[in-house]
């Protein structure tokens, strides 16, 4: 994680990340967290705030438009307006403001559009093109046989995959997240595979997040689909 020059808020963001690791939130999350409120407070910093007790709802409209102007699409943008209200509302409930701004922050409108189901081809060339990465090849694997979310499989740990008494994957173990409660989700018998050899060559890290980097941090939801989205370009 970068840095934040100004030590008031690089210490309301430490106690912040703080926090979120205390709710037993998963490291991809805590870092995705990180990553905007850095974003937030360096923003701030540039305009010539020095303390968040003294940031208002026209300092929140200028980031907004400053995320805007630098080409973030209106689904980014919604995301980091949900992560700064998650940090104002930590600092109301620590009584380090009186007032939340952020409440009064509005989200980009958006389209929704429903899921495409990919067609029998479709499903074909994508397992066949994702093989060149052992990595990418188990989590395309995992997503197309249980259908869990991206988010889910993001957040795994290598102890949510569950193994039988003789030593080999059973299952995945989908934590409480929200209003989702938990839920054991079956693997099929390539879905298994494609965990045990990624797991071979799985770089050696003291983080316990299931899918990562090649330097040993946690995967995050946009690094993820950013690869699916280059493999179904050449599916």
């Amino acid at each position: 994680m970068g840095a934040i020059n100004n030590p008031n808020f690089e210490e309301k963001r430490s106690k912040f990340i703080g926090d979120l690791r205390s709710k037993g939130r998963s490291e991809a999350t805590v870092i995705a967290y990180a990553k905007d409120i850095e974003q937030l407070l360096n923003f701030f910093s540039k305009e010539g705030c020095t303390t968040i007790e003294d940031t208002s709802i026209e300092d929140l409209e200028k980031y907004k438009q400053s995320l805007q102007d630098n080409n973030y699409t209106p689904k980014s943008i919604s995301r980091k307006i949900n992560s700064t209200r998650t940090f104002y509302r930590y600092l109301i409930d620590n009584s380090i403001i009186s007032d939340n701004p952020s409440e009064k922050l509005s989200h980009p409108k958006f389209e929704t559009k429903p899921p495409r189901v990919l067609t029998e081809m479709e499903y074909r060339a994508l397992r066949d093109v994702s093989r060149i990465d052992i990595r990418l090849y188990s989590i395309v694997e995992v997503l197309l046989q249980t259908g869990i979310r991206i988010g889910e499989l993001a957040a795994l740990s290598l102890e949510d995959i569950r193994k039988s008494k003789d030593g080999k994957i059973d299952y995945l173990y989908i934590k409480a997240a929200g209003s989702h409660p938990f839920r054991k989700v079956p693997l099929n018998k390539s879905a298994k595979k494609a965990i045990d050899d990624y797991l071979e060559v799985r770089p050696e890290t003291e983080d316990d997040t299931l899918f990562v980097t090649k330097n040993g941090r946690p995967l995050l939801v946009r690094n993820i689909r950013t690869a699916i989205d280059k493999v179904m370009v050449l599916a």
